[in-house]
């Protein structure tokens, strides 16, 4: 082999070796991107998932008031008919 021919296929060696390099590195930052992309996704469901728990959970408290003030009601009731039998 010739100086010359010598000097290209180090010259392509060379040239492979970067353009290996810059897939290389450029597929490290797609995943990068990419991972990103997912943690603020599930960021946002995360948050969107507590606002959700926070809504049930005062609806149960609210719903929990009104079966005991209905159920206070339900013994005023009861107690006002236990006054109209007895006067009979």
């Amino acid at each position: 082999m010739t100086d010359t021919n010598k000097a290209k296929s180090q010259l392509i060696a060379s040239w492979a070796q970067v353009v290996a390099i810059v897939i290389g590195v450029s597929t490290v930052l797609m995943n990068m991107g990419r991972k990103d992309q997912q943690l603020a996704t599930t960021s946002e469901q995360v948050k969107e998932l507590s606002s959700i728990v926070s809504d049930l959970a005062r609806a149960q408290v609210a719903f929990s008031l009104t079966d005991k003030q209905t159920e206070e009601r339900l013994r005023d009731l009861a107690a006002r008919l236990d006054k109209l039998e007895t006067r009979k």
